[in-house]
């Protein structure tokens, strides 16, 4: 008629896992499971309004202790409209989920039967006299096998020595039943992939799903001390590294670990941020970096969907020691989502992990930066020791020309500008073969100006295009064509103005410019007539030459600076596996960057939501000092 599982007449095993002398009983989740054999038996049961019930004596909370009771099934709920999936399936599945406490009931015995019970009060047994289920009541880990010589302590984990070479210490059955977490080694947990092999001083194993058995799956906490590493391997073999030395090793339900968790974790500054019955959230963060932290929150094994989350306000002592940053920026990897908080925290916003195999959280306090009437935030999701931020002002609004060539020769005091050179002056006769001495003056200017400053000339220029560029031309283009086109070209103009920055000079290089200079002044000398004209020499023009102008230090300005900036500098660790910064406020214009100052490809801004957006950078895996630079 039904089938059950348990079974009528068979013996059944609960394994109650340990738990500290001092936390107070919890109970267990034991699953009984019924279906009808055939479709006409569920069409008239349920046309006879017949209810499945056990019929047990397994203590339950507020009960006298071996009383026996009726607790009925639960009709499995169906995705389509129930004569369909019947008809499909050909049978109908009911579950009960019963919370027996049986902390202090190891190495007891309790039987169960199942009975069909209608509404007229009619009891139609299932079993028969001396054929009840028995259930059996262990110590242990439902889903794990252990191995060697663990022992129970008072903090309720279980713990083993292990020996200096490679060890087996237990086996996890069914892999696929659970999601496994790891800490790498830089302080990130990492969610280890389906039939994948980890090694690591701290692994979490969350139940994904009921495993068929009769004892619900625990979440649980595997860690090892600081000479210790734990290997699980992608057949469930879990073993103990821990070359030369003597390592140990505890496994205790996720809800009582935050101790271990936290010795475990020190490494990482690792820290249990939040606990309750419902989930467990640790923070670590880089070992060389100050922020991010590092958020892992974890449903303990009771936990619904619905409760797994963990009020933000516990965060805030986190990050209460970095100075002139408030607020906080949450940031899911997996599933790329932004949680933007301004301000203090307060006891309502919380952070919400969606399923029961645990999420996790990149976590930065918000530095806000005012200029002028805009505001800005912004936090920085990569690894990195120190963040500050500042404006870069321009001294001029406009690009400086180049300054003008110096005077061919000096003018007679009181002549008209309009006028020739009076006759009493002296005169003097142009040498033979003016123009091939002009020819000669002039190549010789050319082989001898020097490098630099044809460098300086040609990044002077660029800088003038990229001005040009950015603030008339940028912007029109990218509203009709997109931001792909003047990305690409803002990331040409910005390589040519890298190549052609101005190289400090080495002493070497200041000794040698000297020598030449001494060299050319000792040769304009001797044959002035070649490598330079006298200053007492007049020009050949009939017009006086224009006194010298040269633009003074202060209006020699940066072309770029015609713009004010806003310049994020940052330290990064290598290795970060988030190029991510958080930008609130308006679409950053003349975006780029730079690492250990050679220019960055172009970085990329997505808009995560209305006013915040995400910046991804490349090429920032070996850390060094990054600068982001954008116009405010």
């Amino acid at each position: 008629m039904l089938t059950f599982s348990p079974a009528l007449g068979s013996t059944t095993t609960l394994l109650v896992p340990p738990v500290p002398s001092h936390a107070p009983a919890r109970p267990l989740v034991v699953y009984f499971k019924a279906a009808f054999d055939s479709l006409d038996l569920y069409l008239k049961a349920r046309a006879e309004g017949a209810r499945v019930e056990l019929w047990t004596n397994l203590p339950l909370s507020g009960r006298p202790a071996g009383e026996w009771y009726a607790t009925a099934f639960t009709e499995l709920e169906l995705t389509q409209s129930d004569d369909v999936a019947v008809e499909e399936s050909g049978t109908h599945e009911y579950l009960l989920r019963l919370r027996a406490t049986l902390q202090d009931q190891v190495g007891s015995r309790f039987e169960f039967t199942y009975r069909l019970a209608y509404p007229s009060g009619r009891i139609q047994w299932l079993g028969e006299h001396g054929n009840n289920g028995v259930v059996v009541v262990k110590q242990g880990l439902a889903g794990i096998d252990l191995t060697g010589r663990w022992d129970v302590g008072i903090d309720g984990a279980y713990h083993i020595d292990s020996s200096p070479v490679v060890c087996a210490v237990g086996r996890v059955s069914q892999v696929a039943d659970w999601a496994v977490w790891a800490w790498d080694a830089q302080g990130v947990p990492t969610r280890v992939g389906d039939g994948l092999a980890v090694t690591s001083n701290a692994l979490i194993l969350l139940p994904r799903r009921p495993n068929g058995g009769t004892s619900a799956l625990e979440s649980v906490a595997l860690v090892g001390n600081k000479s210790a590493r734990l290997h699980l391997s992608s057949e469930g073999t879990l073993s103990v590294q821990s070359p030369g030395v003597i390592g140990r090793v505890s496994l205790s339900v996720l809800e009582h670990s935050f101790d271990l968790l936290e010795e475990a974790l020190s490494a990482y500054s690792g820290t249990v941020a939040s606990h309750n019955s419902a989930s467990l959230a640790v923070a670590t963060r880089h070992p060389n970096a100050a922020l991010p932290l590092h958020l892992l929150v974890l449903p303990n094994s009771d936990a619904t969907p619905e409760s797994v989350s963990i009020p933000l306000h516990v965060l805030q002592p986190l990050v209460a020691d970095i100075r002139g940053k408030t607020g906080l920026v949450l940031f899911s990897p997996e599933t790329r989502k932004l949680q933007a908080l301004r301000g203090p925290l307060s006891g309502d916003e919380k952070a919400l992990v969606d399923g029961a195999s645990g999420g996790r959280f990149v976590v930065c306090p918000v530095e806000v930066v005012l200029v002028d009437d805009k505001t800005w935030a912004f936090s920085l999701l990569t690894s990195s020791k120190s963040v500050s931020c500042t404006v870069d002002r321009p001294e001029h609004p406009l690009p400086t020309p180049p300054p003008s060539p110096p005077a061919r020769g000096p003018s007679r005091a009181g002549s008209s500008p309009l006028c020739a050179i009076p006759a009493a002056l002296p005169q003097v006769s142009a040498p033979p073969n003016v123009s091939q001495h002009r020819r000669r003056a002039s190549l010789a200017f050319i082989r001898n100006f020097p490098a630099r400053l044809l460098r300086a000339y040609v990044h002077t220029v660029f800088n003038v295009v990229f001005w040009f560029w950015n603030v008339f031309f940028r912007a029109l283009i990218a509203r009709f064509l997109g931001e792909g086109l003047p990305s690409r070209i803002s990331g040409i103009l910005g390589l040519a103005l890298s190549k052609t920055s101005p190289q400090p000079r080495t002493p070497d290089q200041l000794s040698k410019s000297a020598s030449e200079d001494e060299r050319r002044q000792a040769l304009s000398q001797t044959r002035p007539d070649r490598y330079a004209r006298s200053l007492d020499t007049p020009s050949n023009s009939d017009f006086p030459a224009p006194h010298p102008k040269h633009a003074s230090r202060r209006h020699q300005s940066h072309p770029l600076r015609a713009v004010t900036h806003i310049v994020l500098s940052a330290i990064l660790e290598s290795g970060s596996e988030l190029p991510f910064l958080v930008l609130q406020g308006d679409f950053p214009k003349g975006l780029h960057a730079a690492l250990d100052g050679k220019a960055l490809p172009t970085p990329s801004a997505a808009r995560a939501e209305d006013g915040i957006f995400l910046v991804e950078f490349a090429g920032l895996a070996a850390g060094g000092r990054l600068e982001v630079f954008f116009d405010l």
